[in-house]
């Protein structure tokens, strides 16, 4: 998956190729082979296709790009917007995933994220394991710690480090994986007040949302305070908030902040799914990894990296 927020929309407009494109190099500048519409999203986004002949822009599929685009940022408060990414079945293995995903009844159903993570850290430090601990507060709130349990965790900012912070990891807490955990707040009564918990693991700090390449994030550290964020994007429904882990010590937000890299994508409990489900709390996980002897089989594995 590769996504961005956007608020401000171009017109269409039609761009031909510059004659004196050799001498001026500018990434700005059109270079061919032939002419194009193109619209700009903020400041940083385009969206193009070749110009046809004998072809009217309003048959164009850019041009119903546009339109829709448009439509939603337009009308923000109707049914056309309601946060929640429907997906079209084109194959059999998509049915197989939306069966397995969609709520019968809202009310009965596990709620589970659906996690984005840079393709590029997944490689290493991909998620093994995802647990829910539900419980609920009534009839109309569901509470939700999520704990992830990550292969590793990567360095980048402090590579130097790298190394000597994974051997104090397998000293300190008997294991070099990582473990992440928040939590999801359901409101199935009023949307609006669904949200997330990101107790010292919150990617955005004072607005700023930090990305993969630091690795030392650590915001919304108040233990005795709950900052909630509002849910900003939902998985085929309500039961499946969307989370992006943006840094490389696995800092999250409701937001992507790699919005240039390629994501790997998490639908834990799908048959099949490479990532395992199960409903721990994080108090039961660490208590297993103190208990059990993980420490010689993590420092020998560190060895060999």
């Amino acid at each position: 998956m590769l996504g961005f927020d956007i608020e401000k929309v171009g017109e269409i407009k039609c761009e031909k190729p510059d004659p004196e494109m050799h001498s001026k190099r500018s990434s700005e500048i059109w270079t061919g082979p032939k002419e194009r519409w193109i619209f700009q999203l903020d400041e940083d986004y385009w969206i193009w296709c070749w110009k046809e002949d004998g072809v009217e822009l309003s048959s164009t599929n850019i041009y119903r790009i546009h339109q829709d685009i448009c439509h939603h940022l337009s009308n923000p408060g109707t049914d056309s917007f309601d946060q929640i990414f429907r997906l079209e079945e084109k194959s059999t293995s998509d049915g197989i995933v939306l069966s397995h995903l969609r709520s019968a009844d809202a009310k009965k159903e596990s709620i589970v994220p659906v996690i984005y993570q840079p393709a590029v850290d997944g490689l290493k430090n991909f998620v093994r394991e995802v647990h829910c601990n539900q419980k609920e507060i009534d009839d109309d709130i569901s509470e939700v710690e999520v704990t992830l349990v990550f292969n590793d965790e990567e360095l980048r900012d402090n590579s130097i480090l790298d190394d000597t912070y994974r051997r104090l990891r397998a000293i300190r807490y008997n294991r070099t994986s990582d473990v992440e955990t928040f939590k999801i707040r359901i409101n199935r009564k009023d949307r609006s007040k669904s949200c997330f918990i990101f107790k010292n693991i919150y990617s955005i700090i004072d607005g700023k949302r930090y990305g993969l390449n630091q690795d030392s994030i650590h915001g919304d550290p108040d233990p005795d305070n709950d900052i909630e964020h509002e849910i900003a994007y939902y998985f085929v429904d309500y039961n499946h908030p969307i989370v992006f882990i943006n840094t490389s010590n696995h800092a999250m937000a409701e937001h992507d902040a790699n919005r240039d890299l390629w994501k790997w994508e998490y639908l834990p409990g799908v048959m099949d799914s490479p990532v395992s489900l199960g409903s721990k709390s994080r108090e039961k996980i660490d208590k297993e990894y103190i208990e059990v002897p993980h420490l010689l089989k993590e420092v020998k594995k560190t060895k060999h990296i």
